[in-house]
């Protein structure tokens, strides 16, 4: 952040800024270093400067002087003695307000304007371009009170709205939880003539976002493309509607992975409408991509969110990309939570088979999956079940401990399988278990 250095503003000193830097709000100005004729000059203290027969206007300085302006009188006082500017330099200023969420200068501004306009000989007349602006400064500080006062403003001087109108208050509608409203609004525009912009579908998907509605985003986004694919929409010579288009596809792609979320996150148990949106995803032809579906992943933590949790797993192999660890890890941790023990061990399997290589918490995770079978088979006397369990153990690359070994021999000694207590307490021993206090409970 740039250090300021100026006087302080009281009285009349507000129209006498000094300043060293420009502070954060003057990169906010479109016109960044250029003045209103797009143009390099000199300026001072925010005045008209000539530079041979031109005439420019630093917009950034004079911004700054207006920035602590809490009425008219005192816009006024900054500028009562530098005449009257191009309306593209206040449009410019109130656009920078907005997007600094500066309302008190936003709106002294204006009222500033519309007392100039009603002034004998002045030639301040407000045209829609500062009317969206402010309405846009508005939005963007989400002040909606002063909304209504600016469209009442527009009707008395008979200024009529434009799809950019539209668009600002689709979007105020959006902000204040009013998504159908903004959506009747865009109904409306094709009805009143006007042209769809990339920013008014763009406003739709953002109230479907807001909305969480995942499949109406997407099948809104499917209409738009096949309307742009039939050249429909996107004729536009103004916009690069290639680009455009993209952007309303990865903006889509990320909605539905936002809502994706919030359904795994949320209390009710939604993972059926999850694996219905993944599967309205491929048919419409959109793809989330690895990243975002290892964030998915992270998010089922839940015994329901298994079945969540496997076909997420699924897609990423099937993507043939490197997977994290630590994601393979999490699937197994959660096809444990959920009893799903043959599952886990098949994830395991595929970090043998295809990688990445399984580290001490893979290890941990599975032996502990091992350990609750074993658990319930020495309990229940199913000692085939358990040799079983062993073998697949060995065979994965897994070192049974004491805990697995007795596990099976008191599921021997429970169906009396003495001999088969035995051989597996050599087996024991040549695993390195030499305890034969092992073998004597097991034939106890």
């Amino acid at each position: 952040m740039e250090i300021l250095s100026f006087k302080p503003i009281v009285g009349e000193n507000f129209a006498n800024v000094e300043f060293d830097h420009l502070s954060d709000f003057s990169k906010i100005i479109h016109e960044d270093d250029k003045d209103v004729d797009g143009q390099k000059g000199g300026t001072k203290n925010g005045e008209k400067v000539q530079n041979g027969n031109s005439s420019r206007i630093n917009v950034r300085a004079l911004a700054w002087k207006l920035r602590f302006a809490k009425s008219a009188d005192d816009v006024e006082e900054v500028l009562k003695e530098k005449g009257e500017f191009p309306l593209q330099v206040y449009s410019t200023i109130i656009r920078g307000f907005g997007k600094d969420k500066n309302v008190d200068s936003t709106m002294a501004l204006f009222e500033w304007l519309k007392r100039k306009r009603n002034e004998t000989g002045s030639s301040i007349q407000l045209n829609l371009f500062i009317y969206n602006n402010v309405l846009g400064a508005l939005r963007h500080a989400e002040n909606f009170d002063s909304v209504k006062e600016v469209l009442n403003d527009m009707e008395i001087e008979g200024v009529h709205p434009n799809v950019v109108t539209y668009n600002t208050l689709m979007g105020v509608y959006i902000e204040q939880g009013q998504e159908v409203n903004a959506l009747k609004l865009f109904e409306e525009m094709p009805l009143k003539g006007f042209t769809l912009s990339p920013s008014s579908y763009s406003t739709v998907l953002s109230a479907y976002r807001r909305m969480e509605d995942g499949f109406r985003a997407l099948a809104f986004f499917v209409d738009i493309r096949n309307k742009y694919q039939k050249g429909e929409i996107g004729k536009d010579d103004n916009e690069d509607w290639d680009y455009e288009f993209k952007k309303l596809e990865n903006f889509t792609i990320r909605i539905c992975y936002h809502v994706t979320r919030l359904w795994l996150v949320r209390n009710a148990n939604l993972r059926f409408e999850v694996l219905r949106l993944l599967k309205e995803i491929d048919k419409a032809g959109v793809r989330l991509g690895c990243e975002e579906h290892e964030r998915l992943v992270w998010a089922c933590t839940r015994e329901e969110h298994y079945i969540v949790a496997k076909e997420l797993y699924t897609r990423i192999r099937e993507m043939d990309t490197h997977i994290s660890l630590s994601v393979c890890n999490h699937v197994i941790w959660v096809m444990g939570k959920a009893k799903k023990w043959w599952a886990a061990l098949e994830i395991y399997e595929d970090l043998l088979d295809k990688g990445p290589k399984p580290n001490n918490i893979s290890y941990e995770l599975i032996v502990s999956h091992f350990n609750v079978l074993l658990s319930a088979a020495r309990k229940k006397g199913i000692w085939r079940w358990g040799v079983r369990l062993l073998n697949k153990m060995v065979e994965k690359g897994l070192k049974p401990g004491s805990r697995e070994w007795n596990s099976v021999l008191v599921a021997c000694s429970k169906a009396s399988e003495t001999s088969s207590a035995i051989e597996i307490f050599k087996r024991m021993v040549e695993n390195g278990e030499k305890t034969h206090d092992n073998l004597v409970r097991g034939l106890a």
